[in-house]
């Protein structure tokens, strides 16, 4: 999995991505921008087939993610 922690007007949210294999140099305390690619879909677990496990964390508590993603993603 890969978790980033980002600041957002003060506000600290830690994003989780959970079946990804980090790309080459993805390391604990690497520095990430909007938009670049983080890692590869993974089949890790007991799943039955390759997908994306998505968190938001605000102070320790998972939230509902979809008002952080971009239209058309549901």
């Amino acid at each position: 999995r890969i978790d980033i922690e980002s600041t957002v007007n003060g506000i600290t949210y830690m994003t989780r991505y959970a079946h990804v294999n980090p790309e080459s140099g993805i390391v604990v305390g690497s520095s990430v921008v909007a938009n670049q690619v983080i890692g590869s879909v993974d089949r890790s677990g007991t799943t039955t087939g390759a997908h994306v496990h998505y968190e938001v964390w605000l102070n320790s508590y998972r939230i509902n993610p979809t008002g952080y993603l971009g239209n058309g993603c549901r």
